[in-house]
């Protein structure tokens, strides 16, 4: 195979793999697996041409792809029918184990997550479950604790994505994954923080493992969570747009200070979901301005 001059050329030749995996008989997939194991050298030999972040990329679609090419070998592996003299059609229940099969592909094939709370405009709301999905969301405030020293740990994970000039309290024992959100405020207390596409925001944060991965932000200022302790460890910043950087980024400062503990104690107050008052759309606007 011809050397890869770059990562969308790379991702492209992993996709037509995946394409060919679809329908395919058993001679085939030696020869997508050859071509796989092929991209994958070659991704070491040209190790200068891609950063870490889009090696480690690679190499999870790469070891996804074998890994569908193997349940697949194994799938010729079983016989359907059984040939003598004249072929004899499999016991029935041989057919209905293989529909049982392909239906859980099927299921497992659905496309992407539906939201449990959307399309929020100018509404206090209370995330209640313990995984939850949050997506569109305007001139709005979402929190889950019920006061600033007594916030409901879930123990699953939050999924904020594409928000802007609103105000998020998350607490949460799990990862927060915060993606394309503008012109807002968060709080947030939880084991794992990532933020993708975030820009003119201020994060508040007290984080587990003392990291916050970022990538794709712009204009990001992460301080440090209401009521942390002086003794607290300082926040790494892991910039996955450009890895080489270290403990900075050119799109997000960090400043290990924080702000008064009860700045954000009117969020609580506020009913469970409803319209917001005249009084507090004002405050929100104060702040994300």
């Amino acid at each position: 195979m011809a050397l890869i001059s770059s990562y969308d050329e790379l991702n492209r030749a992993l996709q037509e793999l995946e394409n060919k995996t679809h329908q395919v008989n058993q001679s085939d997939l030696v020869s997508i697996k050859r071509e796989c194991l092929d991209i994958q050298k070659i991704i070491h030999k040209q190790v200068q041409t891609f950063n870490q972040f889009e090696i480690r990329r690679s190499n999870e679609k790469i070891r996804q792809l074998l890994n569908k090419i193997n349940e697949k070998s194994k799938s010729f592996g079983k016989p359907l029918f059984k040939f003598v003299g004249d072929p004899i059609p499999a016991k029935e229940s041989q057919t209905l184990s293989s529909k049982i099969n392909l239906s859980l592909a099927a299921v497992s094939a659905v496309g992407e997550r539906v939201p449990d709370v959307k399309s929020l405009r100018q509404k206090s709301c209370r995330i209640g479950s313990e995984n939850v999905y949050v997506h569109d969301v305007k001139e709005s405030i979402l929190y889950t604790g019920g006061s600033q020293s007594q916030m409901e740990n879930h123990s699953g994970q939050i999924h904020i994505d594409l928000a802007t000039k609103s105000i998020f309290q998350l607490s949460c024992n799990g990862p927060v994954f915060i993606d394309e959100v503008s012109h807002s405020v968060v709080v947030v207390d939880c084991h794992q923080l990532r933020l993708r596409r975030i820009s003119n925001c201020t994060i508040y944060v007290r984080v587990r493992n003392n990291r916050v991965v970022v990538e794709e932000c712009s204009n990001v200022h992460v301080r440090d969570y209401p009521q942390q302790t002086e003794t607290h460890n300082e926040i790494y910043i892991d910039d996955f747009s450009d890895p080489t950087t270290g403990n900075s980024s050119t799109g997000v400062e960090y400043l290990a200070t924080n702000v008064d503990e009860t700045e954000f104690d009117w969020i609580f107050n506020l009913s469970e979901e409803s319209d917001l008052s005249v009084d507090s759309l004002a405050k929100l606007k104060q702040l994300v301005h």
